[in-house]
């Protein structure tokens, strides 16, 4: 069963990670090629020079860190008071 769910959640990482090392007659042609020779790494080329991605990612770094760094100092204050709260009974 584990194996199965391996499979289920890893062929599609799979599968994008060698579409973007084919050009695009690769990719859509018929019947599909598993592994792609010779690799294309114009998609990398073109990603990193014609679109702001590099920014993107900076972004996205300084939103995930602010947002990990409040929910600790918030979550720590929690289980602090929870860890002081006396229970009566």
């Amino acid at each position: 069963m584990l194996a199965l769910a391996t499979l289920v959640f890893v062929v599609p990482f799979y599968y994008v990670i060698l579409a973007s090392v084919k050009h695009s007659d690769q990719i859509f042609s018929y019947p599909p090629k598993l592994l792609p020779f010779p690799l294309y790494l114009g998609n990398f080329k073109e990603l990193l020079g014609q679109t702001q991605f590099l920014r993107w990612m900076l972004n996205t770094l300084i939103v995930a860190g602010s947002v990990a760094a409040i929910k600790v100092l918030i979550d720590s204050m929690a289980g602090y008071a929870l860890a002081k709260l006396q229970i009566t009974g």
